[in-house]
């Protein structure tokens, strides 16, 4: 077969700094061989069927050796695929990018460089700390702080210089280098700082000088980057310190891909740290549009999803939106109506709350008695709409225009996991859920088994009643207990909302057991 090649991608500290190559790359990948300290969120860029492994690469978690990383790097592209090496921040910076690169070349194996943001510089801007400065730093080193193998640093040369000196990976290593920073020489005043999980959830800064600065920073996380020199002691952001409204809580969304990549990206803005737990994919049915809409006079739609396999349909059947003529529209809310007005539509009509029920009542109110409706659904979807417009007598067709079907999951979550507060986006998204922890344990149900009566889950977030129904008898059934919360808006912005409303009501959020 003929050989593959391997892309070294540097993916930054966060996954906002990736560049665009890098995407690219991740878009057209076979394998992905990634580093834990990567945001996860990047590996969503892979295509369908792309192989995931992960190698470690971190203090204190298991990992695959440096051979075995480069002999899979070798296999892999030998089977004829395009591998991505995805390293956090730059590959070569204290990255082994070369070392990969030689032994891909002494395979015969192809490979080509996308530089990455590296976090000793990035780190210490996120906290105002640039590592050059007119007056005070005119050079910046970037040292290893373990050292390789039977090579200890020179601290000598380090202690004589005047610029920033920044320490990757030496976090276990402070009370030493601190300590033979100064028996060489280097003034015991000398501002330093420890940057703990930058970019990450729980991320801090620790301010001290050399002679104090191990001791104050003892129970500092990793990963950590060490600042030392005259601009440790700055801070640029002038009290706009990384963080937001809800840093520090832990949110699991379980919902489909579109949902939880917009609801991640809404609540890590606010600082909220978020796990996506991709149970289900949205396909659109473009051939069940009807061959002749002419006949309806109200399109209602009980999902974004919807609106677009609405559109969709529409253009299959080679027709444009002049067809539509008088045709009115009904939203089941304004999250829904918010996507129709994107087709340059605006809803004529959208329930006081989010519910396929009170879109039912509105419509039985709105519609006249021999219009017809046309329910623009999706497979499996609630009945609540169509049984209250058959208590209003209403005529309606359903027109199943998109399909939800069930993700792979390659990583399975429970309710046992560290959240705060689970998201749900439907009540198909509660039921693949925990379908996912069962099949994840064996077949039998992780959930309620490993449970006793009146046992907690993490508060849960559930995008309208038929949700939050689903898993009241999910609960009742397993013994367990939980604090179900209803958006009034049935969007994302609606589940942000409620979320932090939530947080400032200072009611306690975990309740997984220990």
């Amino acid at each position: 077969m003929m050989k593959g090649k391997v892309i070294l991608v540097g993916a930054g500290p966060e996954a906002g700094m990736i560049t665009i190559d890098g995407i690219r790359a991740l878009k057209s990948a076979d394998a992905i061989l990634y580093d834990d300290l990567i945001d996860k969120d990047l590996l969503f860029e892979a295509p369908s069927g792309c192989e995931i492994i992960p190698v470690g690469k971190r203090h204190g978690i298991e990992h695959k050796s440096q051979e075995e990383i480069e002999s899979l790097l070798i296999e892999k592209a030998s089977e004829g695929k395009t591998v991505i090496r995805l390293k956090g921040g730059d590959g070569f910076v204290f990255g082994r990018g070369g070392e990969e690169m030689l032994a891909l070349a002494k395979a015969g194996i192809g490979c080509s460089i996308i530089p990455g943001v590296t976090s000793a510089v990035a780190v210490p801007e996120r906290f105002g700390i640039p590592v050059t400065h007119r007056g005070a730093a005119e050079s910046f080193t970037v040292i290893t702080g373990h050292g390789s193998a039977g090579r200890a640093i020179d601290f000598g040369p380090l202690a004589k210089l005047n610029g920033t000196l920044i320490f990757m990976m030496g976090i276990h290593m402070l009370g030493q280098i601190s300590d033979e920073l100064i028996k060489n020489g280097k003034d015991p005043e000398t501002p330093a700082c420890v940057l703990s999980r930058g970019y990450m959830p729980g991320e801090k800064r620790i301010d001290g000088c050399l002679a104090d600065i191990a001791e104050l920073a003892k129970d500092a996380e990793t990963p950590g980057i060490i600042v030392i020199g005259n601009t440790a002691a700055m801070d640029l952001t002038l009290g706009n310190a990384p963080g937001g409204e809800l840093t520090g809580v832990r949110v699991l969304a379980a919902g489909s891909e579109s949902f939880n990549s917009k609801l991640d990206k809404k609540l890590s803005a606010l600082g909220a740290d978020v796990a996506r737990c991709d149970l289900l994919k949205i396909e659109s049915v473009p051939e069940a549009f009807p061959e002749d809409i002419s006949g309806y006079n109200w399109a209602v739609f009980t999902s974004a999803a919807g609106v677009r396999g609405f559109f969709e349909g529409l253009t299959w059947r080679g027709e444009d939106i002049r067809s539509l003529g008088p045709l009115k529209f009904a939203c089941v809310g304004e999250g829904t109506a918010e996507v129709l007005k994107r087709y340059g539509i605006h809803a004529d009509l959208i329930p006081e709350k989010a519910s396929g029920l009170c879109l039912g009542k509105a419509l039985s109110g709105a519609a006249g008695e021999n219009e017809r409706l046309l329910l623009m659904q999706g497979t499996n979807a609630s009945m609540a709409l169509p049984e209250e417009l058959d208590s209003a007598g209403l005529r309606y067709d359903i027109c199943n225009i998109y399909e939800t079907r069930a993700c792979a999951l390659d990583i399975s979550f429970s309710i046992h996991d560290p959240f705060d507060l689970i998201v749900f986006s439907s009540a198909a998204a509660v039921r693949a859920f925990f379908a996912s922890s069962i099949s994840a344990a064996g077949g039998k149900d992780a959930a309620a088994g490993a449970c006793t009566p009146n046992d907690n889950m993490p508060a849960a977030v559930c995008m309208g009643k038929a949700a939050a129904e689903e898993l009241e008898a999910y609960c009742e059934k397993a013994g367990l207990s939980t604090d179900i919360l209803i958006p009034d808006a049935m969007s994302v912005a609606g589940v942000c909302e409620t979320i932090i409303k939530k947080v400032n009501a200072r009611i306690p959020l975990s309740f997984g057991t220990e």
